[in-house]
């Protein structure tokens, strides 16, 4: 992946794909080819140039991409979307009518708690709020107020259920 002067954010999927979204000018992606191995990438931290790369897809502002070896898919992002993405790059959880199950989700990925759900009615729930990431207790309060949900914390996750 090479980045020209410009805002994006990387994620490792679980099955190995990787996850780039462009918020700010352009992204070049390519995979390593099998001509570098892991014993030169040991030894040089930057061993990727132009001779060592497969192109696979450039990507612009407003433009998210999932690949591997090959381009997965290439998705245009919505304001909304996009406006989300660069909310989290400032430590702000935004969202406008989004899934609770998404949310959710999203805290699970910024924070070590394994939240779980109980009960029904999660995936008709919607949120439209701004939250700080840092303010977990916060988050939590509100989404129990809101939603009429019962919150039981522990060390290591949050149990929401439905009531």
């Amino acid at each position: 992946m090479r980045a020209v002067g410009t805002a994006l954010t990387v994620r490792l999927m679980p099955d190995e794909a990787v996850a780039v979204t462009v918020t700010e000018g352009n992204v070049a992606l390519a995979t390593l080819s099998s001509k570098v191995s892991g014993a030169q990438l040991g030894s040089n931290p930057y061993p990727v140039n132009d001779a060592n790369q497969s192109p696979l897809a450039r990507l612009s502002a407003g433009q998210n991409a999932l690949f591997s070896r090959t381009i997965k898919q290439i998705n245009p992002l919505s304001n909304d979307e996009l406006k989300h993405r660069l909310a989290l790059r400032k430590g702000t959880l935004s969202y406008d009518g989004q899934p609770l199950l998404d949310v959710l989700r999203d805290i699970q990925r910024y924070t070590n708690l394994i939240i779980t759900t109980k009960g029904d009615g999660f995936e008709n729930m919607t949120v439209s709020a701004h939250f700080q990431i840092d303010e977990i207790d916060v988050i939590f309060d509100v989404l129990e107020h809101s939603f009429d949900l019962s919150v039981d914390r522990s060390a290591t996750g949050v149990l929401l259920t439905a009531t």
